[in-house]
């Protein structure tokens, strides 16, 4: 799993934080989706990446070697797909039986910017870290696509989704949650 380095500053000393290569400051939050990698991994991408300014940071950081298996997979016409929840997830996932998942070296790492004055510096809360490509929330999933302004995105999320799917073995599913009923899209 991840390794995380110690606070040494402010009245969070308790918790975990990382620096940016742009030097801002980076902080788990509880429930953050921060999957399995090897040790070592995530401190090496954090300290590649540039804020720029961004409130919202998606970032594909390269090793150029393989660090671990991608659980995203192309999915279509004759392929068995199913829906299930995943663990500290709102709504239901998109997963392919029989497929395996391929060779990446590519870690994606998501940030939000803090919006409180918990830290006297500008930090990034940890959204998600995965070994695999950026892709899209689901678009079923209405606690992201909540708003009008967000219509045009949710569109290329279902083009998106509609081929691909996660592969179980890779990511864990909430026993029982299984289902072959797409989940309801939201008007």
């Amino acid at each position: 799993m991840i390794q995380k380095t110690e606070a040494t500053t402010g009245s969070n000393s308790d918790k975990k934080q990382w620096r940016l290569a742009s030097g801002e400051l980076v902080v788990d939050k509880e429930n953050s989706h921060i999957h399995e990698m090897p040790d070592g991994l995530f401190d090496e991408a954090i300290a590649r990446i540039n804020s720029n300014g961004r409130d919202k940071i998606s970032e594909e950081v390269d090793f150029g070697r393989e660090i671990g298996k991608c659980a995203l997979v192309e999915a279509g016409e004759g392929d068995e797909v199913f829906y299930a929840l995943r663990p500290r997830r709102s709504c239901l996932a998109r997963f392919v039986k029989n497929r395996e998942a391929a060779p990446c070296s590519t870690l994606t790492i998501i940030l939000e910017k803090g919006v409180d004055n918990k830290f006297s510096e500008t930090y990034y809360v940890i959204v998600t870290a995965y070994i695999g490509y950026i892709s899209y929330p689901f678009p079923w999933d209405k606690k992201y696509f909540n708003s009008p302004e967000k219509d045009a995105e949710k569109e290329r999320a279902m083009e998106f989704w509609g081929s691909r799917a996660l592969v179980p073995e890779i990511e864990s599913i909430v026993p029982g949650t299984e289902t072959n009923v797409c989940p309801q899209i939201y008007d």
